[in-house]
């Protein structure tokens, strides 16, 4: 039913006749446990999420409504329902209830255990409380709030669930570190097919040779750092701290933040790929947490002109991945009608419907006169078409106010936006921000909190949207035809442009002036405002409730780690070259800031191996810009061989990257923490022994650290007189007043210690809950590796046919049976002829572990006439006319060098030394000049390395055994 109100008593009514009350939170029948409790001159509603609203006669405070400012006591009649001040329901009234009562007497088991649902719904209720800036004012409250924290949230319950989850964790993490060995099958066959392949060419008169690539000098010399780079892009892509942190030194830098935007976009661009999308969440909410600690007020937090988060959120919210969540419910035309639970009516349909209709939207009459084609000569028609402006306006309040605000909040957008969201506010709340003088007083603390939020929304999403009806009201965002016929309408689409203009002065707090100053018009700031207090409340609420989800990130980066290991596939990130030189320049330029360890990642990539750029080499990249591809070492386990939990980020990540070792993260050498644990800090510390004490002691009385002293010395003389005494007791209570007094010692109020107390009950709240999902999502592990090991089987079997047919390239009985049966001479069928003339073994009887992978041996003096050997280590150079040199390309797409030393006169061999050249190695190889050297092996010094060559002679050298 629809909530109406009146007021008519002693002469103090404005309101005569019953109407509908827009500004109440839903219908009566909808919301609320106890319809109305009605006085002589004031009613009070009680809705489902436990809020209190009351509207009536306010004299003397009786309504218990929120002192928003100067004049609000001053006002005795409210006629529209308002939310009671938050005091009125505070910590202290309702922990007595969650308790078992003021004094303090337990509940028996069987009401313990009727109500233990309510009292965690109470529990909850309370730390939302706490987090939305509530204080707990006395110990009694905090003692009570302690006790009735759930078991499961208790830090002894959240180690053992830790304990048994990091168990179970462990046993994929060894699964995990055993896939290297289930795929050496897959790349051996996969090298001997591919060698098949490369050797085989040559029958088809197929020529295979690597590009002429010429790149200007400025783009060949960054050719020459791309391993470096990849090394750099992976490091950025996986620890999100440092683009994080970079957004904070370039916020005043328009220029470095384009090249920001550029690079965090195609870092984290397969936002298909779970772990990447989480791990770019996870850059959003640490860029949001600072930029909510740096703002001074509220109105600053996500403010267009100035804000890395609001354009990347922007970007983010209008990718295709959320067309579905987000566009189309605002934009797909053909959702028109009456709008029901069922049928849910879009903007652009209803909006539709009102231009057909014959509405003509223009907050600006000059341009509604050009709409309508007016003559300005003409006196009559103009004063007509006023007429006709100051109506169809009435028509776009009612639009707005009523059409609009249903369309908007029958739109649920993404889980990944509100993810975003729900932390953005919560991070807001428990910043709480003080008002400022030329605020709306009048609008509700929870609803102000969520002004930063609706700033994503309305100018991140609803106005770009609006302001591009041709990108995003057709096909090309997967919509049908009809919508995009309707988006493309000249009336529909000046009709939104009506309702962007409206929307875009209603977030620059109601700047309308400029729109109700126009000489002759008939629509008054006034008139515009007053559409704004009804919109703007309706957009907050909405706003608020889209954030009203549970931010399960944290637990998803968790789940990625391991499920990505499961994932053989390529992920590749592509950056121009510009970019790459200006991103590792602005890396450099604020190192000192962005350091995470002492042996920086970052720092040490770009300071050592990088180097310096000019502005001109810059500016030559960019008239000559290239895009290079690096391939992400997302499986880092195999490498790393252990994970920690960065403590800043949460993230999942190699000990080298990690901001820290929070979160029960395993040090070298210690135990591998396969999931976050929780971390209380120093056990000793005092506000830790008091909160131990409150948990186990009967109701405290106390209200400061004199009393809580005296009344623990009070308790001592109780346990140590009782029968049989309790000496364990004794003896915490006389720790817990040695630590009050260590408290006064540095100054510490009551308030300090409670709030730290608050603190932890929230972030044991909040493991709780990540443990509670990190459980459930052993099963998309589980589902991850049986997909895993179908596709590996499935890869196996397929590869092993492909190498067998190319043995000989022999083709089945059933084409050659037809080929011939139409006198038709196949291709393959002669060089399959040619291949087995050729043959001296039959590869189909070859033993299990014989490979087809290219293979050369030459002499040391073969290698330096060749010259692709300068020299070797001194060490050897006395026997190099006696080594010999084995090339054998491997499963893993590098190139392995055997090193054996051969004494022909005594018929010995023996083997001295085993290189490898890498994959990545041999991609570099392929860039080479005449001029460049390499040290093998890689990672030594050309000084303590066993061998020097020339890289491109090595390069071509290793192509020609490959094609051979």
């Amino acid at each position: 039913g629809h909530f109406m109100r009146w007021l008519g008593a002693n002469g103090k009514s404005e309101i005569l006749q019953p109407e509908p009350c827009a500004s109440f939170p839903g219908s009566v029948s909808a919301n609320c446990l106890v319809p109305v409790a009605t006085g002589p001159f004031h009613a009070v509603a009680l809705v489902q999420n436990g809020d209190v609203y009351a509207w009536g006669w306010q004299s003397c405070g009786r309504l218990g409504l929120q002192p928003n400012g100067p004049g609000m006591h001053e006002k005795k009649l409210i006629g529209s329902p308002s939310k009671v001040a938050a005091s009125w329901a505070s910590i202290e009234a309702m922990s007595g209830a969650v308790g078992g009562g003021a004094d303090g007497k337990p509940e028996d088991a069987k009401a313990k255990a009727e109500n233990a649902g309510a009292s965690k719904e109470q529990m909850k209720g309370m730390l939302e409380s706490i987090r939305a800036g509530q204080q707990v004012q006395h110990f009694s409250t905090m003692q009570s709030l302690i006790q009735s924290e759930p078991e499961e949230a208790k830090e002894h319950m959240l180690q053992t669930k830790a304990k048994k989850l990091n168990e179970s964790y462990l046993e994929f993490y060894q699964m995990i570190l055993q896939l290297p060995l289930y795929e050496a099958q897959v790349h051996q066959l996969q090298s001997d097919l591919e060698a098949a392949f490369v050797g085989h060419l040559k029958h088809f008169g197929a020529v295979v040779q690597a590009p002429e690539l010429k790149h200007p000098k400025s783009v060949a010399k960054v050719m020459t750092k791309l391993g470096p780079y990849g090394e750099l892009i992976w490091v950025l892509q996986q620890q999100p701290c440092y683009l994080a942190q970079l957004s904070m030194c370039i916020k005043d830098q328009l220029d470095k933040a384009q090249t920001f935007y550029r690079v965090v976009n195609r870092v984290y661009y397969e936002l298909t790929d779970s772990r990447t999308l989480h791990l770019f969440m996870a850059l959003l909410r640490l860029m949001m947490d600072k930029e909510i600690e740096h703002a001074r007020k509220i109105d600053e937090v996500f403010a267009p002109e100035s804000s890395r988060v609001f354009t990347l959120f922007h970007q983010f919210a209008l990718k295709d991945i959320h067309y579905a969540d987000v566009v189309h419910p605002i934009l797909d035309g053909t959702l028109r009608g009456q709008s029901t639970k069922k049928h849910k009516v879009s903007f652009l349909g209803s909006i539709n419907e009102k231009s057909e209709r014959g509405a003509i939207f223009e907050l600006i009459q000059a341009n509604f006169f050009k709409r309508i084609m007016v003559d300005q000569s003409n006196t009559s028609q103009k004063e007509d078409a006023r007429a006709q402006h100051t109506d169809n306006m009435e028509k776009f309040r009612d639009f707005m106010t009523q059409d609009f605000c249903t369309t908007i909040a029958s739109v649920r957008l993404h889980e990944n936006l509100q993810k975003l969201l729900s932390h953005a506010h919560r991070e807001i709340t428990e910043r709480q921000f003080g008002k400022d003088e030329d605020e709306n007083v009048a609008l509700e603390e929870e609803l102000r909190t969520s002004k930063p939020l609706l700033t994503l929304f309305v100018n991140g999403i609803l106005l770009p949207i609006f302001k591009n009806l041709s990108k995003f009201g057709g096909t090309q965002v997967l919509l049908d035809a009809e919508s995009q016929k309707i988006a493309t309408d000249s009336n529909v689409a000046a009709n939104v442009a009506c309702v962007a203009l409206f929307l875009e002065r209603m977030m620059q707090n109601n700047n309308f002036a400029d729109i109700g100053h126009k000489k002759g018009s008939t629509v008054t700031e006034k008139f515009l405002s007053g559409i704004s207090k009804h919109v703007h409340p309706a957009l907050l609420k909405f706003v608020k409730d889209q954030g009203d989800v549970v931010d399960d990130t944290d637990t998803r980066l968790t789940v990625d780690v391991y499920t990505s290991h499961y994932d053989a596939s390529d992920h590749v990130v592509a950056v121009s070259t510009s970019d790459l030189m200006k991103l590792s320049e602005m890396l450099k330029e604020n190192q000192n800031k962005l350091r995470l360890t002492e042996n920086d990642q970052v720092e040490h990539l770009c300071s050592e191996q990088i180097g310096e750029w000019t502005q001109e080499e810059i500016e030559r990249a960019e008239e000559h810009q290239k895009m290079h591809s690096f391939l992400m070492q997302t499986r880092f386990i195999f490498q790393d061989k252990k994970i920690v939990f960065c403590r800043n980020c949460k993230c999942p990540v190699p000990p080298r990257l990690s901001a820290g070792t929070g979160g029960g993260d395993a040090k070298d050498g210690g135990e591998v923490r396969a999931v976050q644990f929780y971390q209380a800090g120093d056990p000793t510390a005092p506000a830790r022994v008091l909160e131990r004490l409150f948990d186990t002691l009967k109701p405290l009385k106390a209200k400061n650290f004199t009393e809580l002293k005296e009344e623990f010395s009070q308790l001592m003389k109780q346990y140590t007189s009782q029968n049989p005494p309790d000496y364990q007791k004794t003896h915490d209570l006389s720790e817990g007043r040695d630590k009050i007094e260590d408290l006064k010692a540095v100054e510490q109020k009551p308030e300090d210690v409670l709030s730290f107390m608050a603190k932890s009950l929230i972030e044991r709240d909040k493991h709780r809950i990540y443990l509670e999902q990190v459980g459930g999502g052993e099963a998309g592990i589980k589902a991850a590796r049986t997909q895993y090991v179908e596709t590996l089987r499935r890869a196996i079997f397929q590869l092993q046919a492909g190498v067998k047919f190319s043995y000989d390239l022999k083709l089945p009985e059933k084409f050659s049976s037809e080929a011939q049966s139409h006198n038709v001479n196949l291709r393959f069928m002669e060089i399959s002829g040619k291949i087995l003339k050729r043959q001296i073994v039959n590869p189909h009887k070859m033993p299990p572990g014989c490979s087809f992978a290219p293979t050369k041996t030459l002499t040391y003096k073969e290698l330096e006439s060749k010259q692709v050997i300068k020299s070797v280590n001194d060490m050897f150079i006395t026997m190099k006319g006696k080594l010999c040199f084995t090339f054998r390309f491997t499963p893993q797409g590098g190139v392995g060098v055997s090193v054996t030393y051969v004494d022909k006169a005594r018929k010995t061999e023996h083997n001295i030394k085993q290189l490898e050249i890498s994959k990545p190695i041999l991609q570099e190889l392929k860039r080479a000049k005449n001029a460049d050297l390499i040290a093998l092996p890689t990672d030594d010094s050309e000084k303590d390395a066993f061998m020097i060559c020339h890289s491109k002679a090595l390069s071509d050298l290793l192509d020609k055994i490959a094609r051979n």
